[in-house]
């Protein structure tokens, strides 16, 4: 059931209708030289939400081994108001428009008879500031 539905039951008839929809363009540029990849955007400007990301990401290989490395900042595109965000008509809230930030080291070794992979991360995710937060 939709939460302005369950409002309007509760006795609040002014709750105006959460758009579930949102349209927007995503700008990206990104450049990449000798195994460094650079990469700045937005996530779409015309979500209720719009957040600056991008990354830098190296990586080089040698005799079947390869390592890279990676920082980045990230639109997490796991749900409408994961990516989106919202905006609460009542009271004037906005929430979601969450992005990943974090580092990542991934390795790796193919050999004639089988190869392995490796990857550690750390991540965090973040609402924009002034929003609220999805783990409180």
């Amino acid at each position: 059931m939709p939460f302005t539905t369950i409002a309007r039951q509760q006795g609040l008839s002014n709750v105006a209708t959460l758009d579930e929809e949102a349209k927007g363009v995503a700008l990206n540029l990104s450049y990449e030289i000798a195994g460094v990849r650079a990469d700045l955007g937005s996530s779409p400007i015309g979500f209720p939400v719009q957040n600056v990301v991008g990354g830098l990401r190296w990586s080089g290989s040698d005799d079947g081994a390869s390592l890279g490395i990676e920082i980045a900042r990230r639109s997490v595109t796991d749900s409408y108001l994961s990516y989106a965000g919202a905006k609460d008509s009542l009271y004037g809230l906005t929430w979601g428009g969450i992005t990943r930030t974090g580092v990542k080291i991934d390795t790796s070794y193919d050999g004639e008879d089988g190869g392995v992979y490796a990857t550690l991360g750390y991540r965090r995710r973040l609402c924009h500031p002034g929003l609220l937060r999805p783990d409180r």
